[in-house]
């Protein structure tokens, strides 16, 4: 309904007889307003020569400006406050209950919930428990032996990302320092020093004598007592009957002229013995063409340095005396036989020499190696972690130093520790780096939410609870005179 607000009226009498201090009244007869004043006076307030014409100009000014007339009404505008025009989450307010000022500092309007992610995780609004995430590592106690090491990867931030698998930690020998130069000194108690002593159990030299000064072995002494016969060794030794003339192969050596030669395959037995190579017809070596008399007597022993039945064996003359050379069958008997020895597993043979055989690993120093059951390395690495047990340094985003027991702390963040935002009415600005730690607290702002911001507002005095205004829908009726 529209709203009416009625005061004391009259259209019979020009001025009321009385009126109450401040009570207004209308006359319709003289088109005057009245008004009461103390002491019961009647005076007139607006009419005729009171009220200003609809067409006279209007001024305000103050607080709020504009112009204008009674008839064509006045445009008002409320004076600047110095703010730029915008959207701001910290205002200055004047007693006038207008803004002077506004700033966005960039932290929260009001108290809402934070969620962190990445490096370490949570959500909460004043007090927030934070977790590290997973780096992906096994929890567990890793590098507590004393014989092995188990590698770890850390990433940029000092976290251990993995581990491997532990290693036998296995120094170079070039790489152990302040070793002794004695026996003693490595407490080596079954050994001889070089100033002498006494031998417990046999010695095994690698060769005959051939020096005066030089050691006998027990074979030289054997053979020496048995009376063995021994003549120059040849190269080579025949498996079959062979034509005695020009340079030809025997037992897989190819012969040249002047190679010394065992022969003791022939049909012909007499024709056995020890020849030399020609082009042309094979003569008996020097040594054994019986000149002078008595070079070929039982016991002869010869020595074979080549071929691929008979290398590296020995042979004797077994033919009894007494023997016309050329005439008499000679028959050889294998007396040793170095060659017999085989290389077995993982082993070469040349000659008399017995070698490892190689796995393919280029020598060097290793810190992972792979070996099989002779004990051979057949795989090496070296992968990059540490060899020894070694004192490990974290720093950075965590820190922290020790062995095989690292204890951690997390840097500090350059935050005052303690409770902050708790409060009803202010906040604090918080800043937060990429890894979601806190690393600034502002200074707490009281919070003046905008009134636009306000949402649900009531639109009734009821509505806000207002108990000293007047309903607009309300009808105020002064009475009559």
């Amino acid at each position: 309904m529209t709203n009416l607000i009625q005061i004391k009226r009259s259209s019979t009498t020009a001025t009321p007889p009385a009126l109450a201090a401040g009570e207004l009244a209308w006359s319709e007869v003289s088109k005057t307003l009245f008004i009461g004043e103390s002491g019961n006076l009647v005076t007139p307030a607006a009419g005729a020569g009171v009220f200003a014409k609809k067409t006279d100009a209007l001024s305000l000014t103050g607080d709020a400006t504009g112009s204008g007339t009674l008839s064509g009404g006045v445009a008002v505008a409320l004076a600047n406050s110095g703010v730029t025009a915008g959207t701001y989450s910290s205002v200055s307010v004047d007693a006038k209950g207008r803004v002077t000022g506004g700033t966005n500092p960039g932290y929260l309007l009001a108290n809402q919930n934070i969620t962190f992610s990445g490096d370490a995780t949570g959500t909460g609004a004043t007090a927030v428990a934070l977790t590290l995430a997973n780096s992906g590592v096994t929890s567990g106690t890793y590098n507590n032996a004393a014989t092995s090491i188990t590698p770890f990867s850390v990433d940029a931030k000092g976290r251990i990302t993995s581990t491997g698998a532990a290693v036998t930690i296995t120094p170079a020998w070039s790489s152990v320092t302040g070793k002794p130069t004695t026996l003693s000194g490595y407490g080596i108690t079954d050994a001889l020093t070089l100033a002498g002593g006494t031998l417990t159990g046999a010695l095994t030299l690698a060769a005959d004598p051939t020096n005066a000064l030089h050691a006998a072995t027990k074979q030289y002494v054997d053979n020496a007592i048995t009376g063995l016969d021994f003549k120059s060794s040849v190269r080579a030794a025949t498996t079959a009957n062979i034509t005695l003339s020009g340079t030809q192969s025997i037992d897989g050596v190819v012969l040249v002229v002047g190679d010394r030669v065992l022969v003791k395959d022939q049909t012909t037995g007499s024709q056995n013995g020890l020849y030399v190579v020609s082009a042309s017809s094979w003569a008996r070596s020097a040594d054994a063409d019986n000149s002078p008399a008595g070079e070929i007597t039982s016991g002869l022993y010869v020595f074979v340095e080549e071929g691929s039945t008979n290398a590296d064996t020995g042979w004797v003359l077994a033919t009894n005396m007494p023997i016309t050379l050329g005439t008499t069958s000679l028959t050889f008997q294998q007396f040793n036989g170095l060659a017999q020895l085989t290389a077995g597993s993982g082993l070469t043979k040349s000659g008399n020499t017995l070698s490892l055989t190689t796995t393919g690993v280029s020598a060097g120093t290793y810190s992972s190696v792979t070996v099989d059951t002779t004990g051979r390395v057949t795989a090496a690495t070296n992968p990059g972690y540490i060899t020894t047990n070694q004192n490990i340094t974290v720093s950075g985003d965590v820190t922290g130093s020790g062995t095989t027991t690292l204890a951690l702390t997390l840097a500090a963040s350059g935050v005052t520790a303690g409770t902050y935002n708790n409060s009803a009415t202010a906040v604090s600005p918080i800043t937060v780096d990429a890894k979601g730690r806190v690393t600034a607290i502002g200074t707490a702002v009281t919070l003046t939410p905008a009134w636009s911001s306000i949402s649900s507002k009531p639109t009734t005095i009821s509505g806000f609870g207002i108990t000293d205004a007047l309903s607009s829908s309300a009808t105020i009726d002064g009475g009559s005179f």
